[in-house]
């Protein structure tokens, strides 16, 4: 019964690194049951989940606004060029 469980149950060490890498690429359908199944149980892979979520969410933002400060920032160079 051990080694059934062991094959269905998710470590915490596998479950987080299942839930970055389907950010990156698809995981099968077996995969995603497992890892539902284990954060349906563990409160601190469902957290760390959370927080990588919001952190990655956190991080595209700042990149969008770089970009739009780069992008400001260019066009300026390019006026003075112009204009010059």
């Amino acid at each position: 019964m051990k080694k059934i469980m062991n094959a269905i149950m998710l470590s915490c060490m596998n479950a987080t690194c299942l839930i970055e890498k389907k950010k990156l690429v698809p995981i099968s359908l077996i995969k995603k049951m497992q890892l539902s199944m284990h954060l349906s149980m563990c409160d601190g892979c469902d957290n760390y989940q959370k927080q990588s979520d919001f952190i990655d969410m956190l991080l595209s933002k700042q990149q969008e606004n770089t970009k739009m400060i780069d992008t400001f920032l260019l066009e300026e160079k390019i006026f003075k060029k112009l204009n010059a």
